[in-house]
């Protein structure tokens, strides 16, 4: 008897999927270090163009175009790894199937694994547009800065994750991926003000629920807190401060700190790996039900022919005579459908396996003799009356050829 395999407790499983997940991600180029690589590019041009931004009234305009474009695009390129996820969800999809894992050790693992290759991402190309554009200095600004961007980086790919799982072409699910990264970038509060987005749809609901509304307002507070812009107007210098530009100018929320938008943001990415979770548990409990409604048909008809099988051989011999005879007295089938069907069982005279399945005989001494009788072919003789009244010499000619039998091959002139 082979003994029952035993599996990894939860934790080994979620450890050996994390491990394995990372070192995929680490030797596949176009997972990660693609990205990385332009990430870098862009964030070496951020820098550049806006170029250690001063505290004028023209600066306002730069620093809130250097947050929306990091907030928006940067995390928008983040769909390049749908390709990687959709290759994910078959392996999962695959070893599922066998039993090797389930669906909780592989969302922990895909999420862990990940989430070095995005901090590495906020970090590096997020440190070089922040200094390079001379946004406010102090390292606790710098890393609320660099932890929303990461947070918002998990957000779409946790977005891309759940089209992955429901769509899993590669074309349909980027295209389904970026339609609804760029309702939420609309959405979002900064190429259009929030007072002034429509009420239907755009304000109520994807205006709370797009994830860029709080990493635009989280991003406005690092920034514009404590920040006072001045300007000559008329010969007279103008002194703004920063509230009263995100108050008037961004209409940003300031009923709540800039911590609050950045626990929203990760309330919205537990939500977003909550729901994959969902979608690939309700595809394990489908796929597994199907397997098992199938399993369970397969076994019916083992049983089937198991019972056939147990009736003695004699008995399926004369039922096949009776039948033949029935058959060929009729000059229609041999075997009628009723001989398919099976029988009650008789009683078990001795133990007969699925792999004995009796075969039907006639025996020696029936006197039930087969009615078909066997077929010969024989070649008839060449017409030597004909030959000699229409070709007296012997010669070939069209007359001779067409004098030929049907199952006699003509003969053709030597050339």
């Amino acid at each position: 008897m082979l003994e029952k395999r035993s599996h990894a407790n939860f934790f080994t499983q979620s450890l050996v999927l994390t491990r394995r997940s990372s070192l995929n991600m680490f030797r596949d180029l176009g997972y990660y270090w693609m990205r990385f690589v332009s990430y870098v590019i862009l964030a070496l041009g951020l820098g550049t163009i806006y170029y250690n931004v001063d505290l004028s009234y023209r600066s306002i305009e730069e620093r809130g175009l250097m947050v929306a474009f990091v907030v928006s695009f940067m995390t928008f390129m983040t769909v390049g790894g749908f390709p990687s996820f959709v290759e994910d969800m078959k392996v999962f999809q695959r070893e599922n199937l066998n039993g090797h894992y389930g669906s909780s050790a592989f969302v922990i693992g895909n999420t862990v694994s990940s989430m070095p290759y995005l901090l590495l991402i906020s970090l590096v190309p997020g440190s070089i547009a922040y200094f390079l554009t001379g946004f406010q200095p102090g390292f606790e600004r710098f890393i609320y800065f660099a932890l929303v961007l990461f947070i918002s980086m998990m957000i779409v790919e946790s977005l891309m994750t759940n089209v992955a799982a429901i769509v899993p072409n590669f074309l349909m699910g980027i295209v389904v991926g970026a339609g609804i990264q760029g309702l939420m970038i609309l959405s979002g509060g900064f190429f259009q003000i929030p007072n002034e987005l429509p009420k239907i749809i755009w304000k109520y609901p994807l205006y709370y629920i797009s994830f860029h509304r709080y990493a635009y307002q989280g991003m406005f507070k690092n920034e514009f807190e404590g920040l006072f812009f001045t300007d000559n107007v008329n010969g007279i210098n103008v002194t703004m401060s920063g509230e009263d530009v995100l108050r008037e100018k961004w209409q940003v929320e300031m009923g709540y700190s800039k911590w609050v938008d950045l626990a929203i943001l990760v309330v919205i990415l537990i939500l977003h790996r909550m729901v994959f979770f969902l979608i690939v548990k309700t595809n394990e409990i489908f796929v597994h039900a199907r397997k098992t409604s199938t399993s369970v048909s397969l076994y019916l008809e083992i049983i089937e022919f198991s019972l056939y099988s147990l009736i003695p051989s004699q008995t399926h011999t004369e039922m096949a005579l009776t039948a033949a005879t029935a058959g060929g007295n009729r000059g229609g089938s041999a075997l009628p459908n009723s001989c398919l069907q099976a029988p009650k069982p008789a009683p078990l005279q001795k133990p007969i396996f699925f792999s004995s399945f009796p075969k039907i005989t006639i025996p020696s001494n029936s006197k039930i003799k087969p009615r078909i009788k066997p077929i010969s072919a024989v070649q008839s003789p060449p017409s030597t009356t004909a030959k000699t009244a229409q070709n007296p010499e012997g010669k070939w000619s069209l007359e001779s050829w067409k004098s030929k039998p049907a199952s006699q091959l003509p003969e053709y002139p030597d050339t």
